[in-house]
């Protein structure tokens, strides 16, 4: 498919007239096509053109840096077990959708955590266990309590279904209490990702500076070369990654920004006081000819 959208900006012909030629290629190879649709019998007949795309992958692709042509290959990913905390690294790519499972909808457990070899092998190991059995103790006793809450809170109306009333009732409950769930909570998502974001995916995890991230890039990079083994060749360690990420936390130093106790001091952080105005204008903006000055004039 990747190799079927390049051909777009290499030929006056169409995807159709593309596949045909790419076929007929290999005539005995075309041939075997041919009978197969017209018996409709087992066998293949595409060994040409699947050799062809990973050909032209390694050439455009790999050799001459025409990274966009790999973003016509899709790949689907289902991720299980990993922290909620990997979940935000992983989730922190564009071009790609997720559907995670869902802290609103289910109820975690105490035995789905992420456990640190490290720090399972430091000092703070009983502290750390101490602490994830005390916030999901906290959330498992919280759930009859504030679904009790919530139920009289919410009242079953007369003539409503009772069925999704009570779903409602029970994301409300947990849309309240999964505040107390640790970033180390185990969850699960689907990943839809094309090849040339995959790759730098896999680049960042293996330069991350966590165990854990390392250790789903090395998992990635193995089961994704199984789908795409052109294209995903060369992903590994990003030096530029690493090092910007060893080097930064020195360099912001600089500006004079010292770490500082933040116990409770949570705040939110407030965009520009014009910011519906903006938004007005940029609406304005978009369906008129006139200047975005103007709009903006017209907005406040």
């Amino acid at each position: 498919w990747a190799l079927m959208q390049a051909r777009y900006s290499r030929s006056a012909d169409g995807m159709r007239e593309s596949f045909l030629s790419l076929l007929k290629e290999d005539p005995a190879n075309y041939a075997q096509v041919v009978e197969f649709i017209k018996n409709s019998g087992e066998g293949r007949g595409l060994d040409h053109a699947v050799e062809k795309a990973i050909t032209f992958m390694d050439k455009w692709v790999l050799g001459y840096g025409h990274s966009s042509v790999a973003e016509g290959a899709i790949v689907g990913i289902g991720l299980e077990g990993v922290s909620i905390l990997a979940s935000k690294v992983i989730e922190d790519n564009r071009l790609a959708s997720y559907i995670e499972k869902s802290t609103r909808y289910v109820s975690f457990s105490a035995s789905s955590v992420y456990l640190d070899e490290k720090l399972m092998q430091s000092q703070f190991a009983d502290e750390i266990k101490e602490y994830y059995a005390f916030l999901f103790r906290t959330y498992d006793e919280l759930q009859p309590i504030v679904s009790d809450y919530v139920m009289k809170s919410t009242p079953l109306e007369a003539g409503k279904n009772e069925g999704a009333w009570k779903r409602a009732c029970k994301a409300r409950t947990f849309d309240n209490i999964r505040y107390l769930l640790p970033a180390a909570t185990l969850t699960s998502f689907g990943w839809t990702i094309n090849a040339r974001a995959l790759a730098h995916a896999i680049n960042k995890l293996l330069s991350h500076p966590l165990a854990e991230m390392n250790d789903l890039g090395e998992l990635l990079q193995a089961e994704g070369k199984k789908a795409l083994p052109s294209l995903l060749k060369y992903t590994g360690k990003s030096e530029f990654i690493e090092q910007t990420n060893q080097e930064m936390p020195a360099f912001v130093k600089e500006f004079d920004l010292p770490a500082e106790q933040m116990k409770n001091r949570a705040k939110l952080v407030y965009g520009p006081s014009d910011a519906d105005e903006l938004i007005a204008a940029a609406i304005l903006y978009r369906y008129s000819q006139t200047s975005f000055e103007k709009a903006y004039a017209k907005a406040k």
